[in-house]
């Protein structure tokens, strides 16, 4: 069997099985997470450890991947011959990079004060820390990265601009074209309310709903009809893009890599699927329009993005011009 053959009966096969449960969430979804969530009547958030931990790690693929991939082109960049447009693309994506990297810290110190009560405070100088941090952890990126090899830089380019093309549109899409206007009531929300007649599929349209004072009184969160799509789950399936790696960098094209990387996307990307729901924060066809959005994107990304960058972008091999620093191998 061709590989092109075997890819697509793998695509065939997850997208029958992508449309099956999209289909039973259609029908099922308050069941299935009232069966799964770990909740008593009128609490918000979980108490469950193992939701607690996925929560707080979930979305930190994302970051991570944004760091990376941007550590790459800076590193290019970096040794070629300076220019404007190169010189303002670094700059760029450094403050990319900084806001990924504060996001990230963040969102970490945020799920680890609500879940395992680390001292915490939302002052301005609480949040200047997470800035600082950030930077410091992007300084740190950008000097390991100057030990990346010629042919390392040249292989995975293409991979890394692809990557930041993918977390834009797809964050994009998540959290300002759907979740906003959908403004669909989480599980744990009318848990705490005690009145799921705020329920509504996943195809209705609520426009933007904000909790009221007397809500955020109760303990519901100011994203408490953020519920349709996941974020969690479309942060953690940008992993996919792992996957692309053997056609950039031959270091990575061998069998038991793809196999390792594809068995932990998918393992990590079904956990915190899970876990979503037993927190009671999603539904069924929450978690998989939030996975769908990001590798629908991706593959975009990577279809056409390779083609507009090998016809466009596509800049001249590194090992054919001086470098600007020192080349040590990867």
């Amino acid at each position: 069997m061709t590989e092109k053959r075997r890819n697509i009966i793998i695509i065939a096969a997850v997208s029958i099985v992508f449309l099956a449960l999209l289909i039973v969430a259609t029908f099922y979804d308050l069941e299935i997470t009232r069966a799964l969530a770990d909740l008593e009547v009128g609490q918000y958030q979980s108490n469950n450890i193992f939701g607690r931990i996925f929560e707080t790690i979930g979305e930190m693929p994302v970051y991570l991947i944004t760091l990376f991939a941007a550590s790459i082109i800076i590193a290019n960049l970096a040794r070629r011959k300076r220019s404007a447009v190169f010189v303002i693309t670094i700059i760029i994506l450094e403050f990319i990079s900084i806001f990924a990297a504060y996001y990230a810290f963040h969102k970490l110190f945020k799920y680890l004060t609500e879940h395992f009560d680390i001292v915490s405070s939302n002052s301005w100088t609480t949040e200047l820390s997470y800035v600082l941090l950030g930077a410091i952890l992007v300084v740190a990126i950008n000097v390991l990265s100057r030990k990346y090899s010629l042919d390392f830089l040249n292989s995975v380019l293409p991979w890394a601009v692809i990557v930041l093309a993918t977390v834009a549109l797809s964050q994009f899409f998540t959290q300002v074209v759907i979740k906003i206007p959908a403004g669909r009531y989480r599980y744990c929300t009318m848990n705490t309310l005690d009145d799921f007649s705020h329920f509504t599929k996943w195809f209705c349209f609520n426009g933007k709903i904000s909790p009221t004072e007397a809500m955020l009184e109760m303990g519901i969160a100011k994203d408490g009809m953020k519920s349709f799509p996941s974020g969690h789950t479309c942060a953690a399936a940008t992993l996919i893009t792992l996957t692309s790696l053997p056609m950039f960098l031959k270091e990575a094209n061998t069998k038991k890599y793809k196999i390792i990387c594809w068995c932990s996307v998918v393992a990590f990307v079904l956990i915190v699927m899970v876990t979503r729901l037993i927190m009671g924060k999603h539904f069924l066809s929450d978690v998989l329009i939030g996975g769908f959005v990001t590798v629908i994107c991706y593959y975009v990304c990577l279809i056409f993005g390779k083609k507009l960058y090998d016809k466009k972008i596509k800049l001249q091999p590194l090992e054919k011009i001086k470098p600007v620093i020192s080349e040590e191998r990867i």
